[in-house]
């Protein structure tokens, strides 16, 4: 996480001014993304988890295929979880509140707005927004 945080930190240091809204998720596997074919696809996170050096929970991966193998329309919250413990086991809840947060707090010093698309107790998830100013 510290890794794509840091992406972000440049790009937006580089390319601020070209956002004007920036709306995110924490750790959310998007229907028909490849995240999301992580939960529906035997084998597919363990060998992108092997090529990229990271880990996987094989066994809670191997229970996900039949949930989300035939599910188009999930529920976010619970996909969430279910994601975050398959796919991403190291990184705890409070480890991607903490990203949130700072998150937030980067694109207020770059004065973008922002909406939270994920907060466990106030919001459901939503896919990324980014909007664009329109040029003259």
């Amino acid at each position: 996480m510290e890794a794509n945080f840091q992406a972000l930190s440049v790009v937006l240091k580089k390319y601020s001014g070209i956002f004007t809204e920036l709306v995110f998720d924490m750790l959310y596997p998007l229907p028909g993304s490849h995240s999301f074919d992580y939960l529906r696809t035997p084998g597919a996170a363990r060998n992108v988890a092997n090529r990229l050096g990271l880990n996987v929970n094989d066994s809670y991966l191997e229970q996900m295929y039949p949930k989300y193998a035939s599910s188009d329309v999930p529920d976010q919250n619970e996909l969430i979880r279910d994601f975050m413990k398959a796919c991403c086991p190291d990184i705890t809840m409070e480890i991607g509140l903490t990203y949130v947060k700072k998150t937030e707090q980067l694109l207020e010093h770059y004065k973008i707005a922002t909406e939270l698309g994920y907060h466990p107790i106030q919001r459901s998830p939503q896919v990324l927004d980014i909007v664009l100013p329109i040029s003259k």
